[in-house]
This record gives structure tokens, C-alpha cells and sequence, in this order.
């Protein structure tokens, strides 16, 4: 019995073809969330591809979790007994009583290029 490997998915636009709109997160805007005190803007990010890098303990799982709370994850799920402890907390921000954050998305539709880019390629370091 022959098997052929399943077709490769069609690009979201290709020659001929028109582009569809996508969605990409542009900017998250984070006020008393976890280890942020304060409005705290995070981005822009890049339309393809973005990395939330620092050193241990500046806060990236929590940029992670500000998105997973937005899109409906449970407390439980992001390693927390209950909502509230989504509050920052901290010696010089006490007894605050409420955070929030929000995501701002923009639409975008890639372009098409009909002839290959001698001076467009990804480097990785």
C-alpha cells in the first residue's frame, strides 16, 4: 500500500490569489498585573515575529500570563490559587484593587511577491 504525505496547507496568499486579512497583537497594555505596578505598555510587537527575552525574574511569564488571562485561562491554570493574586502587590503599591490588561490586535494583510527578493532573508544568531 502507497501512502504520499498529506499536501503542504496553501499560504494564506499566493500569486493569482488574493491576500486575506490576519490579525496580529500590536500592543498590550498591563495596569497592576502581577509583578507590573502602574501602567506598563508592552510593544509594539513585530507582525511576524516577536520573543519576550530578559534576565530570570523580570517578568516574562507574567507577560505570558497577562495574555492567557485575556483570552479566558483559568487561575488554576496559570499556577495561582485564586484571581486576586493577579494584583500587584508590593511594599510600595499596597491594597490596590483592581488590574487589568488589554490586547490590541491590528489587521494586516501580507503582500504577495511575484518575483523572489535577492536582498530579503531571515538570519537567526
Amino acid at each position: 500500500m502507497e501512502t504520499s504525505p498529506p499536501p503542504s496547507p496553501s499560504p494564506a496568499s499566493s500569486p493569482g490569489r488574493p491576500a486575506k486579512p490576519r490579525l496580529f497583537i500590536q500592543e498590550m497594555v498591563l495596569r497592576n498585573f502581577k509583578s507590573y505596578a502602574g501602567e506598563q505598555r508592552i510593544g509594539p510587537f513585530h507582525k511576524s515575529f516577536s520573543a519576550v527575552v530578559g534576565p530570570n525574574g523580570s517578568g516574562k511569564s507574567n507577560v505570558i500570563d497577562a495574555m492567557l488571562f485575556v483570552f479566558g485561562k483559568r487561575a488554576k491554570q496559570m499556577r495561582l490559587n485564586k484571581v486576586s493574586e493577579l494584583i500587584h502587590n508590593s511594599s510600595n503599591h499596597q491594597n490596590l484593587d483592581s488590574a487589568g490588561v488589554s490586547v490590541h490586535f491590528q489587521e494586516i494583510i501580507d503582500l504577495v511577491l511575484l518575483e523572489p527578493c535577492p536582498y530579503c532573508f531571515l538570519s537567526l544568531h
